[in-house]
């Protein structure tokens, strides 16, 4: 099961995604009102989890498994609201 927190950074990235084809620390701090040093943090240990790619100054993408948590988690999301 993952933390709040950590749904709440993979369904921000999915919606930015979504919009642009990738995302970057800047966008993801702006959607969740933190700071970019807190976003990296968690990018980090997202890739690490292996739910995104992280190369610093290219953007985030999504793994595959990523993108799959992260779409049935906003999907969950959006049923809740």
């Amino acid at each position: 099961m993952l933390s709040k927190r950590v749904e709440d950074y993979l369904e921000a990235i999915y919606v930015i995604t979504e919009r642009k084809g990738f995302a970057r620390t800047k966008d993801i701090a702006l959607e969740l009102n933190v700071k970019p040093p807190s976003v990296t943090e968690m990018v980090k240990k997202l890739g690490e989890i292996g739910f995104v790619d992280y190369k610093k100054h290219d953007g985030i993408t999504f793994t595959q498994n990523g993108r799959e948590t992260a779409r049935a988690i906003k999907l969950r999301h959006d049923t809740f609201k």
